[in-house]
């Protein structure tokens, strides 16, 4: 499901890299106001949607900073030494849901907090898939906190790919400007 967004807050840890990320969007986004933002903490409490791509090592989400109805998607975290959330994130979580239960265990935040013990794999509440099977409940109510937590797994990111190139199609938009101004 696509929703319409008026703002856009980013934070990244280089205020540079995000003022430049800033201007590479704004034309893509008539519209929407585009805000850098200085603290990640501001930047999570204020969120309805939070999306992380990040490399970082350590959490730099904490669950302490989340509220009712708040979605995450973090991609950032995909191998054993990465991690954006917080193990309380996860906990908190309503609804969390991994891309698959296998890669999830053996990468990224649910890596690192099932082995610590503080996740359990029963934390877990489904796999994407699940989700758009129907087989598994999603977001059940606006309250919920839900976490979409993938590591990548090829087939759906060349899934999301093709979904992503025929929307750019369909706008009329040059594909090869699109991908090298966001690169």
């Amino acid at each position: 499901m696509e929703r319409k967004f008026e703002r856009l807050l980013l934070w990244c840890r280089d205020r540079e890299k995000a003022l430049a990320l800033k201007g590479r969007l704004a034309p893509w986004l008539p519209g929407v106001e585009i805000e850098v933002i200085d603290s990640v903490k501001d930047v999570v409490e204020a969120a309805e949607v939070l999306v992380t791509a990040t490399t970082t090592r350590e959490p730099i989400v904490q669950g302490e900073w989340l509220r009712p109805g708040q979605h995450i998607t973090a991609v950032g975290a995909d191998d054993n030494t990465k991690c954006e959330l917080d193990a309380l994130c996860l906990k908190r979580a309503n609804r969390l849901v991994v891309d698959s239960r296998e890669s999830a265990r053996d990468h990224g935040e649910v890596h690192r907090w099932l082995k610590q013990g503080a996740l359990s794999i029963e934390d877990i509440h489904g796999e994407l898939g699940e989700v758009l099977a129907g087989t598994v409940a999603g977001r059940r109510s606006a309250e919920e906190i839900t976490i979409a937590k993938f590591v990548g797994i090829g087939v759906q990111d060349l899934a999301a790919a093709e979904v992503s190139i025929d929307k750019l199609k369909q706008a009329g938009q040059d594909l090869m400007s699109s991908i090298s101004g966001v690169a």
